[in-house]
């Protein structure tokens, strides 16, 4: 029988975040680069890490879920889920009638109703 130990889900576990963070990176120079300003290879991917495990906190574990959360630090500002001016926004994370899973969705969705252009900001 295949037994993983802790320490190799661990391994997984950051080689998993890493090659999600590399991808990231990729994914916003080719799909979002109107966003960027003269960021680096490694500032974005500390933006993407930071992002990674902030959303995290907030028990957003889907890929694209993710990957869009941490695509707001370009957009909005950096922290933007503590930004007092976005409460509007952001009291999504915290809402307990909303599940883990479907908090970027609902944050997507009043974003959209409250700003169509979030480049304009």
């Amino acid at each position: 029988m295949l037994e993983i130990r802790a320490e190799q889900m661990e391994a997984f576990s950051k080689a998993m975040r890493c090659s999600f963070v590399e991808h990231s990176v990729l994914r916003v120079r080719k799909e979002h680069a109107s966003l960027l300003d003269e960021q680096t290879e490694v500032e974005l991917a500390d933006l993407f890490g930071r992002a990674v495990d902030r959303a995290d906190e907030y028990g957003i574990d889907d890929e694209e879920d993710v990957f869009q959360f941490a695509l707001r630090e370009l957009c909005w500002a950096v922290d933007f889920d503590q930004q007092p001016e976005l409460a509007a926004l952001n009291h999504v994370f915290t809402d307990p009638d909303i599940e883990d899973a479907e908090r970027m969705t609902a944050f997507i969705d009043l974003e959209a109703k409250l700003s169509p252009d979030p480049d304009a900001n």
